[in-house]
């Protein structure tokens, strides 16, 4: 069978001003311009929090001018975990875990058999990360303290030094300083900080925790296609599954409002709605 001709346009949900709705629009298909491009259709693409930051002109840049099409996301990534090098039965945290990728780190951290601790502080991820089916312990940082989580954590392990006391590692997914001090502060001495998300500001990092805790700071933001089939691979096997809520592409700026709610999993603009 002959390849089908690609039509020439398609629907797509244009962001022509910063801070302004999202507006459904008949657009051209782009053309390849070199040998190292492609084009996609795409299936589903994910609304998340860069989405979010970039409609709103945060940390543009400049880089793309307007309008401008979103969607970058057409599948999530998991990454973080494995580059920590953790061994089954060390201790691993997640900071934002009733999210769209800290729901899918939650499983498989519990899977490949590390000792979880899942944090939030909203009603929606909380629920969703408690009602995953995982061993993780979830922790609402908005009723506990760090220093609370640390005490039951040496309880547990009966450990009654502090700098041995705590996680191995921990990955920071949200943008919020409180989230990222919260999740270095459950690291015992010696442990390893992920930190995924990107906030407008940066981070405030402590030096004592850096020089005299020898905390190890290090950033995550994609993984190889080796890692990612791994990943994929892995999925299929243990039955890991995204929890998401699915939206036409007509309803994008209902995505973007619900995004802002903190719901828990991830919203996807599913194309055959």
């Amino acid at each position: 069978m002959s390849p089908q001709p690609l039509p020439t346009r398609h629907k797509a949900q244009v962001l022509e001003e910063f801070g302004k709705r999202y507006i459904l629009k008949t657009w051209p298909i782009p053309t390849i311009t070199s040998s190292n491009e492609v084009i996609v259709k795409v299936e589903a693409a994910g609304y998340c929090h860069t989405g979010a930051v970039l409609s709103s002109g945060q940390n543009w840049g400049g880089h793309t001018p307007l309008p401008h099409i979103g969607g970058h996301e057409f599948a999530g990534t998991i990454s973080a975990i494995k580059r920590c090098r953790l061994r089954e039965g060390q201790r691993l945290g997640i900071v934002g875990c009733g999210g769209g990728l800290g729901h899918l780190g939650l499983q498989f951290a519990d899977t490949l058999g590390y000792r979880v601790t899942g944090v939030d502080a909203a009603d929606g991820p909380l629920e969703l990360a408690r009602s995953l089916g995982t061993r993780a312990t979830i922790i609402d940082a908005r009723a506990t303290t760090a220093e609370a989580v640390l005490q039951e954590i040496g309880k547990q392990d009966q450990q009654t030094e502090p700098a041995n006391t705590g996680l191995d590692a921990v990955v920071i997914l949200p943008e919020t300083q409180h989230g990222f001090d919260f999740g270095v502060k459950l690291l015992k001495n010696h442990g390893t900080c992920v930190a995924v998300s990107k906030p407008e500001k940066g981070w405030h990092v402590s030096a004592f925790d850096l020089v005299f805790r020898d905390i190890k700071l290090i950033g995550s933001m994609l993984g190889t296609k080796t890692t990612l089939q791994e990943m994929v691979d892995f999925a299929a096997k243990h039955n890991i599954k995204a929890v998401k809520k699915a939206y036409a592409l007509a309803d994008l700026n209902d995505v973007v409002a619900d995004h802002h709610k903190g719901l828990g999993g991830r919203q996807v603009v599913d194309m055959s709605m």
